[in-house]
This record gives structure tokens, C-alpha cells and sequence, in this order.
């Protein structure tokens, strides 16, 4: 499995809501490598990290893999949105989840408004990082193109005259 160096705080809940989808979910053991949700399943709920490491990776796009450790809430986007799973949850070592499932999560959510804005302000953090890493990424790709726009230009006018 790929490093993906430091673990990523955008994930990360608030005790208040850790504690309550502890109480609510289902504890799961993931050996190493185990997949959790792929891209493109059927939402099944949200899955908390208690113990080990969790890699979300971006179908495509592996320089956006990230690690996740204990207090992330993973598979947040598809609760809300009720769409698949658009990224793919992989444990990076031995793992224990909380699966809280989509109809537990979402009645949690109508229930307690105060945990249904923290999950949101998660949502709002994770947005902000993949908006930053797109801009990024495009940022790098147009300075990469503009020396070599600029060297066929040079080379143009040489051979022109």
C-alpha cells in the first residue's frame, strides 16, 4: 500500500458526535488493506475511525489519496447526498470502524440538529481541501505547459526568421 505521508485532519468530529455514532453503530475489524466502500457502491452509511488507518483514494487521481486516523468520519459526502460512494476507503493497517448505517445516520441527523451542523462543518472542511488541491493541481499544470508554450514559440520565430 502507498504512503500517503501524514495523516489528514479534515475528517476529523467532535467528541459529542464520535461518542454518539459509537453508541449508535456497528464495530467493525478491517485487516490491512481491507476494503472498506469502493467508488461507485451504494451508500451504506458512515463508517468512524477508532483505531489504525484509513486511505481515501481518489479514482484516477492518487496524488488526492489521503490517510485518515481515529475520530474521522469517512463516507459523509454520500450520507447526505444519497449517491454512491464517489471515493474508495481502504485501511492502510489493522483497523477498528464504527458503521453507522445510512438510515441510523440520517435519522441522527433529524434528530439532533447541533450533531447535524458538526457533520456539516466537516463536509464544509472537506470541500475547502479538495477545492485547494484542484486549484493546485491546476496551478501546477499550467506552469508546467507555459515554458514549453513559450520554448515552441521561441522555436517558431527561429525557424521563421
Amino acid at each position: 500500500m502507498k504512503n500517503v505521508g501524514s495523516l489528514d485532519q479534515t475528517l476529523l468530529a467532535p467528541v459529542r458526535l464520535r461518542t454518539t455514532l459509537e453508541k449508535i453503530g456497528k464495530t467493525e475489524h478491517f485487516g490491512s488493506e481491507s476494503v472498506l466502500f469502493h467508488a461507485g457502491d451504494k451508500n451504506a452509511g458512515v463508517y468512524l475511525v477508532c483505531s489504525g488507518r484509513v486511505q481515501l483514494e481518489v479514482p484516477g487521481v492518487p496524488q488526492l489519496s489521503r490517510a485518515f486516523s481515529a475520530g474521522s468520519i469517512l463516507g459523509l459526502p454520500s450520507a447526505f447526498s444519497e449517491k454512491p460512494y464517489s471515493l474508495t476507503a481502504v485501511s492502510a493497517t489493522e483497523s477498528e470502524v464504527v458503521h453507522v448505517s445510512k438510515k441510523e445516520f440520517l435519522d441522527l441527523m433529524k434528530d439532533e440538529p447541533d450533531l447535524c451542523r458538526e457533520a456539516t462543518d466537516i463536509l464544509s472542511r472537506e470541500v475547502t481541501f479538495i477545492m485547494s488541491a484542484l486549484r493546485g493541481q491546476r496551478a501546477q499544470a499550467v506552469s508546467e505547459a507555459l515554458p514549453s508554450a513559450a520554448t515552441n514559440s521561441v522555436r517558431r520565430r527561429a525557424v521563421n526568421g
